[in-house]
Order: C-alpha cells, then structure tokens, then sequence
C-alpha cells in the first residue's frame, strides 16, 4: 500500500499540474521541470511517515520459496513479463490512443494550454482527461512516448495487492482473498491494456485502490488512508467518466468506514483538505468546459454523436448481451468472422433486437474476434470458467463453503449492480467489454462475499486451475496486432501458410504497427518549420505528422486556420468534411498547389486510402 500511495500521489500530482499550468499557459517542458520538486518533497515525506516502526527483512530465497510455491504467482509474473518485453520493443498503437488521445495531447502542448480543439472528432474534447495529463509530462520532457506503457503496467503490478486489501477490508474470506488476488489481473481486458496505452485498465484500479484505501483506514492511518481514497475515486472518474456511476458503492464503503473511524470533526477536516485536490483530478474541470462549449455537461447535448442509448431498457439490453461475450470470449476463435455473421443473421428479423438495435444502434451481437486485442476484450472466459466452478462447487457443498454476508457486503452488492444498471442504460458506444471492466471488478468483489473458503484450493488439481486464465491470456498476448511476440513478417512469409492466411496477417499486421507512424511517409520534403493543416477524417491518426515530437507544429484544419497552414495533408473526404465545401470546389479556390498523392491503409478493414499532400502558393 505504500508503493500504492506513491502511484495515487504521482496520479493527483499529473492531473493538478496539467489543469494548473494549463491555466497559466505554461504547459511545456519548463512548467513541469519546475513542478517537479513539488511532486518528489511529497512523496519523500510520504514514504517517511508511512515507514513501518520495524521493517520486515526479506531474502532473496525467502522470495524465490514464495514465489514458485503458488502457481498463481508464477503465472502472473510471467504474463507481467511478456507484458513488459511487448511494451518495451514496440511503440503505442492502441487505436483510441494514437486515433484522439495522445494527438489532442499534442495539441494542447503545441499550444501550452488545454482548449477546445475543432475538428471532425468530438472525441477530443469531450472524453475524459485523466490519462492525457499523466502522458504530459512524459511527452513534454522526453519528447518520446516510448515511456508512456508505465502509466498502465505500474497499476498492473499494483493490482494483486489493490484486490487483495479491497477484499480482505471487506470482510472477505483469507483464503477466497489469497487465491482471487492473482487471478483478476489476468482478466482479457487488463493484462492486454497493461503494455499500452489504452486507458480501460487505469480506472479499474483507481476504483480499486479507492476500495483498498478505505480499507487500509481500517486498520492504520484513517485520515490519510480516506484522503487517498477519496483521490482514487475522483481520478477514476477523471480518467474515464463511465466510472461516474461507481461513486455510489465507493462513497458508501467511504462514508462508512470514516463514520467508524474518525469523529466527525476529523471526517469533516478530511473532506475540506480532500474536496480542493480531488476537483482537478475529476471529470468536474472537463465537465465545466463541457457545459461552456456545448451546453451539457456530456458534450453531447440532445445524444446526437451517438453515444449514449436512446432508450435505457434498450440500453441495459445490449450492453448486458455485450458484456456477456466479453466474459465468454476464447482464447482463440479463428472461425470468428463466420460465426458472428450466423449470428447476426438468425437474430436480424427477431423483434427484440430489431427493438434493440433502435434503442442502442452500436449494439453488435457477436462473440469477439480471432483473439483478444486490447481494443475490445473484457473478463474472458478463463475468470468466467473459475467463477462460474466455484460457484456449482459451493451449492454442491453449501456446509462447508457458504457464507452469510454481512449488512455492509449487501449494501455493496445492491449499490454496485445499481451502478452497473445505470452505466448500461446509458452507454452506447460500443466496446462495452472493456468499459465495463472498473464494474466488473467490484462486482467480483462482492460476489466472492459469498464464499467462506476456495473449494479447489488444497488439491493439486485445484491449484493448477490458478493456471486457467493465464493459459487462455497466452495466445492473444503473443499475437497481440498492437505488440506481437512473434516475428510476424517470418510467420507470413513461411510457404506452407494459406494465401488468404499471409495476406491477413500482412494486412492487419501492417496496419497495427504502422498506426502511430501511418503518415510519417508524407512529411517528405516538409520542411520542419513550415505548419501542416491536418484534413484526416475522424478515425484518422495526426500522430505521424508531430514526429519528432515538439518539432512541428501541426493544425487541426478547419476554416478558421486554414489560412495559417503551409502545407494541407488530408482526403478527400476530410476537406469536405472540415471545409464544409465539396472537394473540387476547395480545389477551385486555387489556395493551394498539388504536390503528391499516396495510397495508405490506416485501417485493415477499409484498404487503402489516397492521401493528397498540399503547398500553399505564395501570393
């Protein structure tokens, strides 16, 4: 827990300093090197005052005994492993990150301040900032983002230990505790998101160390525990807004262990310090400027970017549907085009999903891809098959494994599925696996109240299903598109490999690796002073065209900038879009010269696309 509040201090810290020198328009390498003492005297003195009076003393071979006598442990350090060795040979590819995230980043540094960025993708403005202020300072001082997988894999090695003082805070059984500890992080959706830089992972465990915090207040420290609490719970929000509605089973657990362990005048001095640090590490600041520049604190007055169901039955309907294939995913399905197309039909003409369909448009009725990728996995059907055997083990003997819940564990519960139906009725995105994961891991909570004891802990046979989801982890962390641990260019190559194979793997390889660079190509003969226009479409990547990171200054093209562009590089599509004017009218204008055209496949699904590359003429 104390390597825990280091992480929860460098969270606030990120997130305050990016609104705070945002503010002043100093949002560059300078403010945050300035910033920096502030964040090191903090926790120096934290790790000082935390400091155990009498440190345990541990060898190197007490920690190897530990660590090879579970098969738990040893599976997940091997998965955090291969974790580590992807994220550290590949760069960020992660579709929202290198498609709105990291690019409005790069945005706001050029100009040394967050504002509201016009361009085709509202998703710029109105997502939730918590993650991009912790990928500040990393850009701004290195100018590389080949840093920025730690913002996810440090939570990740701080998983177990998160789960485990959650549970164990609650009341939850020693052994059911020990045993869950080591398998929720190897979840479909976290351990794919732990090496980069998709933003899923990250508030599962800010709502878990919220939970452990308050725990944690339990037993040492309450004004200080419920202080970090109260900061996990508002940069959960901060980092995702779907986590909104998780401050309900979180506020309970807080409100109740501060009512039993501090006065009410220490509860009410621990709300005043908490309430000015947790305001900029919420989705308050951003709902703010929401409100301001759109009318509703969404961004999304009058559901018209389709975001959000239509109808919250509808919504509840399939997200639940969705959620459920997150959790019964395989490790592989190579056939999964073919099945999710037969499902699709035998369901297109039923009424209900007819009905559905209208109510949550985005909805999609199928089982997943190939494998997991980390764009849209959930828990996977490895923790699914564990808990679903825990459970028919449990009523076949309820005497010796039942257990009766607390008052506490039942407000929990109740409160965490009123949440969860209230996020459900309302998302309609898509993607909902994943998005649901910071719900799914305090419902896995809560359920495993149930449990007095693990019914297959003793057994050898009973250890070894602690290997279940880290086998069925395996093939996607190895293939994973964004970070594979294979030579795929040699696998493709290899002659005994199916034509319609090789061009698969060329295609969506290829596309994945390239994502962060797709349109590095098109920045020969610009010079690095000379300002680019951006005219991609909104699933477009800008990314290529800051590198080096710091040197260029790029434009998100509209008509109100166009004339302070250079260089115009874009579609067809994207002028229209943007310029509100059709392509050969634009054109007409005479503003700009044609310099160069170039096929390139931003996404494996579309093909390729004509970029075209323009010179302003000198007047």
């Amino acid at each position: 827990m104390r390597f825990a509040g280091l992480w929860i201090i460098w969270v606030a810290w990120s997130c305050i300093t990016g609104w705070s020198l945002s503010a002043l328009g100093a949002l560059h390498n300078v403010g945050y090197l300035a910033s920096l003492p502030v964040l090191i005297i903090t926790a120096t003195l934290f790790w000082r005052h935390t400091a155990p009076p009498y440190p345990r003393r541990y060898t190197t071979a007490k920690w190897l005994r530990r660590i090879t006598s579970s098969y738990a442990i040893t599976a997940w350090g091997t998965i955090a492993a291969l974790v580590l060795i992807g994220a550290i040979a590949h760069v960020p590819s992660n579709y929202d990150g290198v498609t709105y995230r990291l690019p409005r980043l790069l945005y706001w540094l050029q100009e040394n301040r967050w504002h509201w960025i016009e361009g085709l993708d509202h998703r710029q403005n109105v997502s939730a900032v918590g993650h991009e202020w912790m990928m500040a300072p990393f850009i701004a001082i290195t100018c590389s983002d080949r840093a920025l997988f730690l913002i996810n894999f440090i939570p990740f090695l701080l998983l177990p230990g998160l789960f485990f003082t959650a549970a164990r805070g609650m009341c939850m059984r020693l052994q059911v505790a020990k045993w869950w500890m080591w398998v929720w992080p190897m979840a479909y959706g976290i351990t794919m998101q732990a090496g980069s830089i998709g933003n899923d992972l990250l508030p599962a465990a800010l709502a878990l160390a919220s939970l452990a915090f308050a725990a944690e207040a339990k037993r040492s420290r309450p004004a200080l525990c419920l202080l970090f609490s109260a900061l996990a719970a508002a940069a959960a929000t901060g980092a995702k807004s779907t986590t909104l509605p998780l401050g309900l089973p979180l506020g309970i657990y807080w409100c109740w262990v501060a009512w039993s362990t501090l006065s009410p005048r220490d509860i009410l001095k621990v709300t005043c310090a908490a309430i000015p640090l947790a305001i900029p590490c919420s989705f308050l600041p951003l709902a703010i400027a929401c409100i301001h520049h759109t009318g509703h604190w969404s961004g999304d007055p009058g559901k018209r970017s389709g975001a959000q169901a239509k109808h919250p039955v509808a919504g509840i309907v399939g997200n639940s549907i969705e959620i459920a294939g997150g959790l019964l995913q395989p490790p592989i399905l190579p056939s999964s085009k073919k099945i999710n197309e037969t499902i699709k039909k035998a369901v297109e003409d039923q009424p209900w999903y007819q009905w559905t369909k209208i109510g949550n448009p985005r909805f999609a009725f199928n089982t997943g891809g190939e494998f997991p990728i980390e764009e849209y996995s959930g828990a996977g059907i490895g923790i699914t098959l564990l808990l679903l055997t825990a459970v028919v083990l449990r009523q076949l003997d309820r005497r010796r494994y039942a257990n009766a819940c607390t008052t506490l564990q039942w407000v929990m519960l109740i409160s965490t599925l009123v949440a969860l139906l209230a996020f459900m009725s309302k998302m309609g995105t898509g993607g909902i696996a994943r998005l649901s994961l910071p719900y799914l891991a305090i419902s896995l909570l809560c359920l495993l109240f149930f449990f007095r004891k693990t019914p297959y802990d003793q057994a050898l046979s009973g250890r070894l299903l602690q290997l279940i989801p880290a086998l069925c982890l395996l093939p996607g962390l190895i293939l994973n598109p964004n970070r594979p641990l294979l030579p795929m260019d040699a696998l493709a190559a290899h002659p005994s490999l199916p034509s319609s194979y090789r061009q698969r793997i060329e295609s969506v390889y290829q596309a994945y690796q390239n994502r962060s660079s797709i349109l590095s190509p098109l920045l020969e003969n610009i010079p690095l002073e000379d300002t680019i226009g951006f005219a991609g479409g909104g699933n477009h990547s800008a990314i290529g065209l800051f590198k080096p990171y710091g040197k260029r200054k790029v434009l998100s093209l509209n008509p109100s900038n166009e004339n302070s562009a250079d260089w115009i590089v874009g579609t067809s599509e994207g002028i229209e879009k943007r310029m509100g004017v059709s392509f050969q009218d634009w054109e007409a204008k005479k503003g700009y010269e044609l310099v160069k055209t170039k096929e390139i496949i931003s996404l494996a699904t579309i093909g390729p696309e004509t970029w075209y590359i323009y010179k302003r003429l000198q007047p």
